[in-house]
C-alpha cells in the first residue's frame, strides 16, 4: 500500500487530483453565478457539473501514464531519485498548464452548450410570438369640393392617431411620417395600399368625407395589409356624422368609431371577427365588453351582466354585449330577463349580422329546450367564426347529445392559453367528454393541467377525483377530498356536493366501500353548516341521503320541504323517488301521475326525468327508458352524470338503457 502511495506521489497524480477539485469547485461556482444571471436553462449548468465529474478520471489516467514536457507528452517512466527530485518543479507546472487548458475547454464546451440553447430558446419564442398589429392613418379625403375643408381630413388622421396609439394595443405610425410618406411616393395603384407597404403597416385606415348642407359626414373604412390576411380586407365603417360647424365633435365621434373597430379586429377575447358584427363598436363600448367578458370567464355571470348592460348604453346599435347578457342572465337562470332580451333580438333581426343571427336561433332553441336545433345553430356560428363562444357552445351542446367525441374534436381546436381566464368550464366540458369514452387516463392528465391552473376550484377537483375514481385512485381520491374539505361555498359547487358526486363515482366503478364512506362524509359536512347555510342547503343534504341510502331521513326532509313549498316539483320528485325505494309503491305512483299534469316553464324535461327516476326505483325498465327518452326530448342535457346516478344504477342490465349509455359520436 506504501509502495502504490509513493508511486502516486511520484507521478503527481494526488497532486493532480487536488488541483483538479480546487479549480472544479471554482470553475462551478462561477458557473452557477453566471448562468444565473443569463437565466440560463437549469440543463445547462447540470451538463457542466457531467463534464467536470466525467473528466476526473481521464485526467487521472492521463497524471499517472503520462507527463507533459517542453518537448510534447512523454510515458511516464520509473526515475531516479536524482531525476525524481529536479523534475518536479518543471512536472508540477506542467500538470498545472495541462489541466488549466483542460478547464479552459471545459468552459468553451458549456458555453457552446448554452449559447446554442439561448440562440434556439430565443428562435423558438420569436417565431411563436405574434407580430403587433402596425397602423397607418392616411389623411382623409375632401368630398366636399371646398378647399378650405382640407385640414379636416388631416385633423381626422392625427385624431384617430393619437387615440388609437393611446390604446397601447396597437403600433402607429406617427401621423407626420405618414403625411410626408404619402406626399413622396407615387405609382399605379391604390396609394392607401403603397403607403401601408412604405410604412410597414399590418393595417391602414382611410376615408372620406362630405357635406350635406349643415352636416359633415365621414366614411372610413379599415384595411387588412397584412401578408397573410385571414379575413377580408375591407371593413367598412358605419358613417359617422354632425354638425358642419363643429367638426372637431364628429373627428372625436369617428375616432370613438375607428378605436372600437381595430380593437375588435385584433382583440383574441371578441368572440366574433369585427367585419362579421354587423356593427362597429365604439371605443367605450367595447371596453366595456372587454370588462364584462373578464368577470363573465370567471363565472360572476350577475357581475359581468352591469358591464354589458353599459356597453349596450354607451352603444344601443350593437349587438354582442345584447347576446352575451343573455348568457349571463342563462347561466343564473334569470329565465324572464333573458326572454325580454331574445326578444327585442328577435324584432331588430334585419339588423343582425349572419353570425348573430346563428346566436339568436341559438338562444331561441335553448329557452324551447330543442337541444339538437341549439346544437346546429353553434355549429354554424362556430363555422362562419370559429372562436371561443360559438365553439364551446358547440361542444356542451354535443356532450347534451350524447356526442363526446364531437365535443373534443371542437374544443381542441381552442388556444387555451389565448382567450381562458378562469373559464374552468373548458376542462369540465372536455374531462366529461373523455369520461364517457372510457379514455380515463386521458381525462386524468387533462384534470392535472386544470389543477396546475385552478388548484382551488371545487369543480376542477372534482374531474380529478372522478377521473381517479375510474382508474381505482382510492388513495389519491381521499387526498383530493381531504385537501378541499375547508374550501366552503363557489359558484355551482359546494364542499357537500363534491363529497357526493364523488361517492357516486367510486361505488359506480366498483369502490362501494370507498364510495359509501365519502358520501357518509358528504352528510356530515351538512349537517354541520352554520344555521343559515344549513337551512339553504336542505334539497341538497336530503339528495346526499338518498344516495347514501338513507332513506327515511330522506322521506322526512323532503315532506318538510314540500309541506313548505309544495309548487317546487323537484321536492316532489325526489320524495316520489325516496317513497319507491322505501317499498311505499301507492304514494310513489300518485306522485308520478301529479307530476304528469305538471308542466314547468324552462324545466327543460325536469318532470319527466323525475318520474323516470320513480319508475326506475319501482323496477318499472321499459317505463323508466320512456319517461327518460321524454325528457331528452324537452331539454334535458345527457352527460356524465347519467352512469353514476344512484337511482339508475338498477338500470344498468336493461339492454335499452346500456344502448343509451354508448356514445353516438
Amino acid at each position: 500500500m506504501d509502495k502504490l502511495w509513493k508511486e502516486l506521489q511520484r507521478r503527481h497524480v494526488v497532486r493532480v487530483a487536488g488541483v483538479y477539485a480546487l479549480l472544479a469547485w471554482l470553475l462551478a461556482q462561477i458557473a452557477d453565478l453566471v448562468l444565473n444571471n443569463f437565466d440560463a436553462p437549469s440543463w445547462v449548468m447540470q451538463s457542466f457539473l457531467f463534464l467536470l465529474v466525467a473528466r476526473f478520471p481521464v485526467a487521472m489516467i492521463i497524471g499517472w501514464a503520462f507527463e507533459l514536457t517542453p518537448r510534447g507528452f512523454r510515458r511516464e517512466k520509473p526515475a531516479s531519485s536524482d531525476a525524481q527530485s529536479n523534475d518536479t518543479a518543471p512536472a508540477l507546472s506542467s500538470t498545472l498548464l495541462l489541466y488549466t487548458a483542460w478547464f479552459a475547454a471545459t468552459v468553451s464546451l458549456a458555453a457552446i452548450l448554452f449559447l446554442s440553447a439561448r440562440f434556439v430558446e430565443q428562435q423558438r419564442t420569436a417565431s411563436a410570438e405574434e407580430v403587433k398589429p402596425r397602423i397607418v392613418v392616411a389623411v382623409f379625403e375632401n368630398g366636399t369640393g371646398d378647399a378650405s375643408l382640407d385640414s379636416v381630413g388631416r385633423l381626422a388622421a392625427n385624431v384617430i392617431s393619437e387615440g388609437l396609439q393611446r390604446t397601447g394595443i396597437v403600433e402607429v405610425v406617427p401621423p407626420n411620417t405618414a403625411l410626408h410618406i404619402s406626399r413622396t411616393i407615387a405609382g399605379p395603384g391604390d396609394p392607401v395600399a403603397r403607403l401601408a407597404h412604405e410604412t410597414g403597416a399590418t393595417h391602414a385606415i382611410a376615408g372620406t368625407y362630405y357635406r350635406s348642407g349643415d352636416v359633415i359626414q365621414f366614411h372610413a373604412q379599415i384595411i387588412d395589409t397584412s401578408n397573410d390576411v385571414k379575413r377580408r380586407q375591407h371593413v367598412a365603417l358605419k358613417p359617422v356624422e354632425g354638425p358642419y360647424d363643429k367638426p372637431g365633435e364628429v373627428i372625436d365621434a369617428l375616432r370613438q368609431r375607428v378605436m372600437g373597430a381595430i380593437a375588435s379586429i385584433i382583440d383574441p377575447r371578441i368572440e366574433q371577427p369585427a367585419e362579421l358584427m354587423g356593427h362597429m363598436p365604439s371605443y367605450a363600448a367595447y371596453r366595456a365588453v372587454i370588462e364584462g367578458l373578464e368577470i363573465f370567464w370567471r363565472s360572476d355571470f350577475a357581475g359581468s351582466q352591469r358591464y354589458f348592460q353599459r356597453a349596450i348604453e354607451l352603444d344601443p346599435d350593437y349587438h354582442l354585449p345584447r347576446i352575451l347578457l343573455i348568457f349571463s342572465h342563462l347561466n343564473i337562470r334569470e329565465w324572464t330577463e333573458s326572454e325580454v332580451l331574445v326578444s327585442e333580438l328577435e324584432r331588430r333581426r334585419d339588423e343582425l349580422s349572419p353570425y348573430e343571427s346563428y346566436r339568436l336561433d341559438q338562444l331561441i332553441a335553448a329557452a324551447n329546450g330543442d337541444l339538437e336545433a341549439a346544437y346546429n345553430a353553434a355549429h354554424q356560428a362556430s363555422s362562419i367564426s370559429p372562436e371561443f363562444g360559438p365553439v364551446m357552445d358547440g361542444a356542451a351542446y354535443a356532450i347534451a347529445l350524447n356526442r363526446p367525441q364531437e365535443a373534443i374534436e371542437a374544443m381542441q381546436t381552442i388556444d387555451t392559453n389565448r382567450v381562458l381566464i378562469g373559464w374552468t368550464q373548458y376542462w369540465e366540458l372536455l374531462t366529461a367528454a373523455r369520461h364517457m369514452l372510457g379514455h380515463h387516463d386521458e381525462e386524468l392528465n387533462e384534470a392535472l393541467i386544470a389543477r396546475a391552473q385552478y388548484p382551488d376550484s371545487l369543480g376542477v377537483i372534482f374531474i380529478e377525483s372522478r377521473a381517479r375514481a375510474a382508474l381505482g385512485d382510492t388513495e389519491g381520491v381521499q387526498s383530493l377530498l381531504d385537501a378541499s374539505i375547508n374550501m366552503g361555498v363557489q359558484p355551482g359547487w359546494t364542499v357537500g356536493g363534491l363529497f357526493r358526486v364523488t361517492g357516486e363515482e367510486l361505488i359506480a366503478h366498483g369502490k362501494a366501500d370507498a364510495g359509501r364512506k365519502t358520501l357518509a362524509q358528504a352528510v356530515t359536512w351538512y349537517q354541520t353548516r352554520p344555521a343559515g347555510e344549513k337551512e339553504r342547503l336542505r334539497f341538497s343534504l336530503a339528495l346526499t341521503l338518498l344516495s347514501a341510502g338513507r332513506v327515511d331521513e330522506t322521506i322526512e326532509l323532503l315532506e318538510l320541504l314540500d309541506h313548505e313549498d309544495p309548487n317546487r316539483f323537484f321536492v316532489l320528485g325526489a320524495l316520489g323517488v325516496a317513497k319507491a325505494l322505501q317499498g311505499d309503491r301507492a304514494s310513489a305512483e300518485r306522485i308520478s301521475a301529479q307530476l304528469e299534469g305538471t308542466r314547468v316553464p324552462y324545466s327543460f324535461g325536469g318532470t319527466s326525468f323525475w318520474q323516470a327516476q320513480i319508475a326506475a326505483a319501482l323496477g318499472n325498465k321499459d317505463q323508466a327508458m320512456a319517461f327518460l327518452q321524454r325528457a331528452f326530448s324537452e331539454g334535458r342535457s345527457m352527460g356524465d352524470w347519467i352512469h353514476r346516478d344512484p337511482v339508475f344504477r338498477s338500470m344498468l342490465d336493461h339492454p335499452p338503457f346500456q344502448a343509451l349509455l354508448q356514445p353516438i359520436g
